[in-house]
């Protein structure tokens, strides 16, 4: 059938289906939980809180049609990535943490060009979640954190400031 024709009816039957295969193998529906296209970068291999389709060509254009969306790094990053980031290994937020640091300027312009409100919301999540581990083990917000060795800080806090876990996360 030509994509245009369907009719909303139609379409909101074929969302419901559990029809369309995903990059990990699974058989899902359009409802019920987070659905993208694959983005255009390479994700990280964190498992998140959407659903990535297979990249097939031939469903791509229905996957459209369903109001399925492309994965822009700044979408992966606040509905993918970080909800229950505290809950991944160690491993796995480096490896989020690493992505974020390479794709951030990717992130911001997808986030500008959605609107004002989008790139305020990436920014104020990457300044207040806690995302880096410090030296006490625990996870922290980033500006929370000291340089490690830094003269006036080591003067001035001593042992009481918290540095970036370097030696047992960073390496």
């Amino acid at each position: 059938k030509q994509m245009g024709s369907y009719t909303p009816r139609q379409i909101k039957s074929l969302r419901r289906l559990p029809i369309f295969p995903t990059i990990d193998g699974r058989m899902v529906s359009l409802d019920g939980e987070k659905v993208f296209l694959p983005p255009d970068h390479t994700p990280p291999p964190a498992p998140g809180q959407g659903t990535l389709h297979k990249a097939d060509p031939s469903l791509r254009a229905l996957l459209l049609k369903l109001d399925v969306a492309r994965l822009k790094a700044d979408v992966l990053v606040l509905e993918v990535l970080l909800p229950r980031y505290e809950e991944r290994s160690p491993k796995e937020q480096v490896e989020i943490l690493r992505w974020i640091r390479t794709n951030w300027k990717r992130a911001r312009k997808d986030a500008e060009e959605t609107s004002p409100e989008q790139a305020s919301a990436l920014e104020e999540a990457l300044t207040t979640r806690l995302l880096v581990r410090g030296d006490d083990v625990r996870l922290h917000p980033a500006p929370d954190l000291y340089r490690p060795r830094e003269r006036v800080v080591v003067e001035c806090l001593g042992d009481l400031a918290i540095s970036p876990d370097i030696v047992r996360t960073y390496t």
